[in-house]
């Protein structure tokens, strides 16, 4: 017998019904269930959820090669020195400019254009005015003169 919803599919069982239209009405009689459920499930899996948004966003940002460039240079930043277990939060940065706006088919995820940065060094690069509150001896990491950019 054809489902009486969409006249498609075979109906189960006595509800005339097939799976994905008996799943529809489901849901849309149950919704407070099916909130309770999601609610339930989020603070659950939370600390999977985060993890897989970190993988989600290392792929999109740097095509998956985060954590090869941080390995690459040593888990150090490469404008300053410091190093990870110094305490200080490393960044993986686009040498290019074309990094957090820049859609991803049009990113340059190479690894020769990815670089280490530490949190205040990369702040430099993207607020120069922010050079004055920053102690440190820097060096050159960037060559975006062009663009009027400071070099870390």
């Amino acid at each position: 017998m054809k489902c009486k919803v969409c006249g498609d599919k075979e109906s189960v069982g006595n509800t005339k019904l097939c799976d994905s239209c008996r799943l529809k009405k489901w849901r849309k009689d149950n919704k407070e269930h099916i909130r309770i459920y999601n609610k339930m499930r989020k603070q659950r899996d939370a600390e999977k959820i985060k993890v897989q948004r970190i993988k989600g966003w290392n792929n999109f940002c740097f095509g998956g090669k985060k954590e090869d460039v941080l390995k690459r240079d040593n888990y150090t930043c490469q404008g300053c020195g410091l190093k990870k277990s110094d305490g200080k939060k490393l960044l993986v940065h686009h040498k290019d400019g074309k990094g957090y706006g820049t859609r991803k088919e049009n990113k340059n995820n190479k690894m020769d254009n990815l670089i280490t940065l530490c949190k205040e060094c990369h702040m430099i690069i993207h607020n120069p005015q922010a050079l004055r509150k920053v102690k440190g001896n820097f060096k050159t990491v960037n060559n975006n003169k062009a663009k009027g950019e400071k070099e870390c």
